[in-house]
């Protein structure tokens, strides 16, 4: 059996909490960083539950207007939702409800926490994008999302940091469109919905990506 997947049920609960626990070391480290901190959204990581006092909480922690409602150590935007902030208590009773309208809903973002096992649930500020128009989907606006792959070396206590690509990751709906949040401002992840960067875009990102990763990478590596 794989190291991945714990077999006893008190395996799963520590495999769990030590995930959880070393995402708050990764954001404690960050909090203390104030280079990276500026780039990092308010966040937090969260005991599921709808109760007043996690509400509050969530609400006290993070201030903007929209939120993003993130699964415990997923990716591929699993479960990732948006919502208005007045809208909190009442999406995350619905979405730890385990109930038949949530097994069903036609929406992918809502019903995977059906089958989320996770102890905890992370909570996020929205952060948009510079508005991008997208010439081969009738120049319409689209809050972008960059990826950038590269790989961090760190070889003989030095740090490099090698970019192999980079591209937008577009929405399903453009903003002019009538939809959803999560409609408009999550990424889609199929053709057509990609894009180039333009290359003087790129060249300012890079400068701050050298600085950032290196940092980062610091942390993770004395974490």
């Amino acid at each position: 059996m794989s190291k991945d997947m714990p077999s006893s049920e008190d395996e799963k609960s520590n495999h769990f909490l030590e995930r959880s626990t070393r995402i708050r070391v990764t954001i404690r480290g960050l909090r203390n960083d104030e280079v990276l901190w500026q780039y990092k959204p308010q966040c937090g990581v969260y005991t599921k539950g709808s109760d007043q006092s996690t509400v509050k909480k969530i609400l006290s922690d993070i201030e903007s207007e929209l939120l993003v409602i993130k699964p415990n150590g997923e990716s591929l935007g699993k479960g990732i939702i948006i919502i208005k902030r007045r809208d909190l208590e009442k999406t995350l009773k619905y979405i730890f409800s385990k109930s038949q309208s949530l097994k069903t809903d036609p929406d992918r973002s809502y019903n995977w926490w059906a089958q989320d096992k996770e102890k905890f649930f992370i909570v996020e500020e929205f952060a948009s994008s510079d508005t991008l128009y997208v010439s081969h989907l009738g120049n319409l606006p689209y809050d972008p999302t960059m990826r950038a792959v590269f790989l961090l070396i760190f070889n003989k206590g030095t740090i490099e940091t090698q970019v192999l690509g980079y591209y937008w990751k577009l929405p399903k709906y453009s903003l002019a469109a009538a939809g959803s949040l999560i409609d408009r401002h999550k990424s889609y992840g199929k053709v057509p919905y990609f894009a180039k960067v333009d290359s003087e875009i790129w060249k300012k990102v890079e400068l701050e990506l050298d600085q950032v990763l290196n940092r980062l990478c610091c942390i993770l590596l004395t974490e």
